[in-house]
Formats: C-alpha cells, structure tokens, sequence
C-alpha cells in the first residue's frame, strides 16, 4: 500500500479516494500522505485490523471518513489517538466508523466532541458493555449535547446491544430538550415512551433547521425555543422516577399531557415564522 504515496504529487485535485486492503496493515506514512493531498474531501478505507486512521485528520480538507469493518475492532490507542485529534480539527463533518470500538472507548469521544466544533454526522459501532458502563456514557453524552451545537446525526450500528437505565433515559431526554442542533439520535435500546418524546423533540429541530434556511430566527423565537427547557425537571437525582412512571418525570401530569404541551407549543413556534 505504500506504494500509492507518489499520489501526492500525481494527483493534487483528487478530491474523493477508496482503498480496500485484503490483508495487511495500513502505515502511518500512508495515512500522512493522504493527509496531505491538497484537494482531498471523501476517503473511505476497508481493512482487515484496526490501523492509525487518526493521521488523516491533518488534513485541512478533508471533510468525510468512512471506515468500513471487515472483521475487526478499532484497537483503543487508535481510538483515544483520534480523540485528541477530534479536539484540533475543524475540518470534518462526517466520521463513520463501522469496526465496533469498546464502550468505555466511547466515553472519552464523547467528551471530545465538546470541543470540535466540525463533527455533524457520527455513526459508529458500540460493543455491548454492563448497564453502568451504558448509564455513565449517557450522563457523559448528555453533558456534551447541552454544549455542542454543532452535531446533527448520532447512530450506533449495535444500538440494540446497548441497554441503560430509566434514569440515564431522562437526563438525556433532559440535554436533548436543550439542544437545537441534534436531528437524528440512536444510541441504544429505547423504549416506547422514551423513543416518542426523543422523536417530537428532534421533529422541532429539523422543522427549526428547514425554517431557518429562509428566515433568520429574532429574539422572541429563541426565547420561545428556550422555554421547552422549562418543561424538563432540574432535579436530576430524584429517586424512583422514570421513564416508564405513569407520573411523568416532566411534571405530576402524564407524558401524554405534556406531549400535547410540547406539540401546541411547536404550532405556537411555527406559526410565529
């Protein structure tokens, strides 16, 4: 594979590559290489064994990296490498990692993504871990969605394998109904009382996105947005409360009252544009 380096200089405007590899290793100078060609946007890499993909964010063009899985796992080093490397890159918007990376892995991307402020569209696989590994990658997940304004799309390839608790639910439920970015979120196994409040609030966001191509939002509209918080409880450690409660952990009404609450208010919003 190496023997593909000369492209630097033979092909300056190529903007889009895809490597299969059958066996062996990718090299770190290869990965350097392609970093550098000047016109690179789109690189998709198809490998045997978890390699340093992480030097292709030197790039400074670079705007989309798909790593498709051929039976292996993303080694940790190379995970926590593109983690710091996530923090200086400005670059990237699209970062699809198909080899499945630990859970504990994930937790330290997710606090990455609080700084990059290029990352709109994440997909990735999660091996399954124990229920407090999921609840602590929620909580650190809901920290990151309450600052970072940036992400659209979060999809984990083995969502179905990853199981957190109810109140792990809610503090996210919570970090989402303060985002106005994120339009697409699946992360793991949801169920149904959960799924359609996450699915009402992440509705508002592509309707608000769609608005916003054509109308600049004033004063009064961002304050109307911000009002949904109010509709989220702050007491976050409150005991016995969950999803799946017949009292709502939104208020002492049900979540099919305040649902109704929430979509007067996205009629409110819209007819407001």
């Amino acid at each position: 594979l190496d023997g593909i380096s000369p492209c630097h200089w033979q092909f300056p405007n190529l903007t889009s590559l895809c490597i299969h590899a059958s066996k062996g290793v990718i090299s770190a100078s290869l990965m350097k290489t392609l970093a550098g060609i000047p016109a690179l946007r789109d690189v998709t890499l198809e490998m045997n064994e978890s390699f340093p993909f992480h030097h292709l964010l030197a790039s400074h063009t670079l705007e989309s990296i798909c790593i498709i899985a051929n039976g292996f796992t993303l080694d940790n080093e190379h995970v926590m490498e593109l983690v710091y490397a996530l923090r200086k890159n400005p670059t990237l918007k699209r970062l699809t990692l198909g080899p499945p990376m630990q859970l504990k892995t994930f937790k330290f991307l997710a606090f990455a993504l609080r700084s990059n402020k290029g990352i709109e569209d994440l997909a990735l696989s999660i091996l399954p871990g124990g229920r407090d590994e999921g609840n602590a990658v929620v909580y650190e997940l809901s920290r990151t969605l309450q600052v970072n304004t940036h992400l659209k799309s979060l999809k984990n390839f083995k969502y179905y394998s990853l199981r957190v608790s109810d109140k792990a639910c809610k503090r996210l439920l919570k970090a989402l109904s303060r985002n106005h970015a994120i339009q697409e979120f699946h992360l793991f196994d949801e169920d149904p009382a959960f799924q359609s409040t996450k699915d009402f609030l992440l509705n508002e966001n592509r309707r608000a996105s769609e608005v916003s191509k054509s109308y600049v939002f004033g004063m009064d509209t961002c304050g109307a947005l911000e009002s949904m918080q109010g509709l989220f409880s702050d007491d976050d450690d409150k005991d016995g409360v969950t999803v799946g409660d017949t009292e709502s952990f939104y208020g002492d009404t049900t979540i099919e009252d305040n649902l109704t609450r929430l979509r007067c208010l996205g009629k409110a919003l819209l007819s407001w544009y």
